[in-house]
């Protein structure tokens, strides 16, 4: 988003004296974005902010630029020392855990006729639910000038009086990882609610109140929060930094000037969506040759059983037999928890305030698990040392994960290992990371490529998958099937997580929002699953004996063809059975094959 100035440059490139007057403009703007944030810090305190945070400290509290000393303290964790979203600024920003948040003592900010809220952001995830940015909640209805962000990235700027209390959403939504400046307005006579981004009057609707919202404003000198408040249960995941009060409506004029003082970057370009959805549908993983156990969570007449045909999608807790696993192949019958989760479709679903963006394109339509806030939830396994496990989920804000140990339904236990997923680049937690309830979190340094999930783009749907080597403790990590590294639990941070691994219990889950889905559990063994490839062929032209080797996935078909020419192909047998990750046919040729042919050809062929 850079200003549309930097933009017109393009268009006089051209020669000579147009050139020329380019190169000029060019100049000067890169004379005067040196001292970019200087500007800015200069025209906020021109306008004579109540407080003013840069929000470059090293550590609580945070400082007030105005020398009124409305200082603000740490609460639930601040990551400090952020580096600037400016691209003109040897300062810094902050961020925030999940529940982090910076808070003033109460001091009084509407005695000069209106107020203005200022701070500029640049989310890393797309909020997940209501969630303060800068405001004065306190509890229920006690606040005055909070700004919030909704599910999806609209922005909602409070205003109350003793007459009522009201708030517009901003049409847009920001969707991107861009930096924006925010800023709000209430003027006390005309009664008037503004809501600018990045120096332009938003586009609004009405969400609550009346508009002009006339009276004498309550709850004035509540503290300020920047961050989590007292009325939401989490931080915004983003960076926020220069963040001001004032004890008057900015005009616009003023908004403008202070947006035009610095410069910002362009967002970064988001990583590309998976292809089809984002989903790996039961039996379609390219990962695992042999399934053990699988669940699409398919409800209705498509159902496999009795008990999920006849269940009513998003019915809580399940009803007997709904929680049983879909399909055992054959090993012993295991069954989820009743109350882990519903199970809901594209079309029948609760989307809570996180909102629901589509489906994944691989059975989502048919039932997907539907879990009001996060958790986790195992089937017992134990039947290899070697396996596969991948489920779709839509990402979350903090993670979604996946368990490996002896304790069931939860990421605690010390005999548990767990690998918790994250989008990429935007997170203050580590992209993937491995968790032990004694040891902690730490980061795998691999990297997710998980996009952040935009309505615009892509509907948050990806894939995920671990291959786990009990015996050798090693764990390679998967985001839709393409591998991200592989993880050495005996090496990675100093063995701290050794000796752990153990396949007794299974099981997927996730936090960091009010709703959690999942989709096409499935486990088994490691799969080949590459072009066939014939390894070996050995022919006796003395008693006709033929072998035919090649690399092969378990519980597949296949068909044998030969060719004299490779124009005209002859089956030879159609009805062949995989001996597993090789399968080798052999027959007793009733009659040679002709001398007088110089070449045969054969060829393998996968069948229903």
């Amino acid at each position: 988003m850079k200003k549309e100035y930097l933009y017109n440059i393009n268009k006089w490139m051209r020669v000579g004296k147009d050139l020329y007057q380019s190169l000029i403009i060019v100049t000067i703007l890169i004379g005067s974005s040196l001292m970019g944030l200087a500007d800015y810090s200069a025209e906020v305190i021109k306008d004579e902010p109540v407080a003013y945070w840069r929000l470059d400290d090293d550590q609580s509290p945070a400082r007030d630029a105005t020398g009124n000393d409305y200082s603000a303290f740490e609460n639930g964790g601040i990551n400090y020392k952020e580096e600037s979203p400016f691209l003109n600024d040897d300062n810094s920003a902050i961020s925030f855990l999940q529940n982090g948040q910076l808070f003033t003592d109460p001091f009084e900010k509407i005695d000069g006729g209106g107020f203005t809220v200022e701070f500029w952001i640049q989310f890393n995830s797309s909020p997940a639910g209501f969630t303060n940015l800068v405001g004065d909640g306190e509890g229920g209805m006690d606040f005055m000038l909070m700004v919030y962000a909704g599910g999806g990235g609209f922005i909602r700027p409070h205003v109350q009086t003793n007459s009522e209390f009201a708030s517009i959403d901003s049409v847009d939504r920001i969707t991107d990882n861009g930096l924006h400046h925010i800023v709000s307005t209430w003027d006390e006579v005309s009664g008037e609610l503004y809501l600018y981004i990045d120096g332009e009057l938003a586009n609004t609707t009405v969400s609550a109140g009346t508009i002009p919202t006339l009276g004498q404003p309550i709850n004035s000198d509540n503290p300020i929060y920047i961050g989590q408040d007292g009325r939401e249960p989490r931080a915004p995941d983003a960076l926020i930094d220069e963040v001001a009060i004032y004890n008057y409506a900015l005009s616009a004029e003023r908004i403008l000037a202070h947006f035009n003082a610095v410069e910002v970057p362009e967002p970064p370009e988001p990583p590309e969506p998976p292809a089809d959805g984002g989903g790996v549908a039961v039996g379609d993983s390219v990962l695992i040759g042999q399934l053990d156990y699988s669940d699409s969570f398919t409800i209705g007449v498509d159902a496999m059983n009795e008990s999920r045909k006849a269940y009513a999608a998003q019915r809580f807790p399940l009803p007997a037999g709904v929680e049983v696993i879909e399909n055992s192949y054959g090993n012993p019958i295991v069954s989820w928890p009743s109350n882990a989760w519903s199970i809901a479709t594209d079309t029948a679903i609760n989307p809570g305030g996180f909102g629901y963006f589509g489906g994944n394109g691989a059975g989502s339509d048919s039932g997907i698990t539907q879990r009001g806030g996060g958790g986790d939830w195992s089937i017992a396994y134990g039947i290899r040392d070697v396996f596969i496990i991948q489920s779709d989920f839509v990402q979350l804000p903090d993670r979604v994960d996946f368990t490996v140990g002896r304790t069931p339904n939860t990421i605690g236990g010390a005999d548990n290992l767990n690998i918790f997923f994250r989008q990429t680049g935007t997170s203050p937690w580590f992209e993937i990371g491995i968790y032990n309830s004694l040891v902690g979190e730490k980061d795998t340094g691999l990297s997710s490529d998980i996009a952040v999930r935009n309505v615009a783009l892509n509907t948050g749907w990806n894939n995920y998958a671990l291959l786990v080597d009990v015996g050798s403790e090693m764990i390679e990590v998967f985001v839709n099937e393409e591998s991200k590294g592989v993880i050495d639990l005996n090496v990675i941070h100093d063995g701290a997580y050794a000796g752990i691994l153990d396949n007794s219990y299974i099981g997927i889950g996730g936090a960091g929002s009010d709703r959690l889905w999942s989709d096409n559990f499935q486990v088994g063994s490691p799969g080949l699953n590459a072009e066939l490839t014939i390894t070996e062929i050995s022919y006796s032209s003395v008693d006709g004996s033929l072998s035919v080797s090649w690399n092969s996935n378990p519980g597949n078909n296949y068909a044998l063809d030969f060719s004299f020419d490779l124009l005209t192909w002859l089956e030879l047998n159609d009805e062949i059975v995989s001996d597993g990750e090789s399968t080798t046919y052999e027959e007793q040729l009733l009659e040679a094959l002709p001398e007088n042919e110089r070449s045969v050809f054969f060829r393998v062929r996968e069948v229903e």
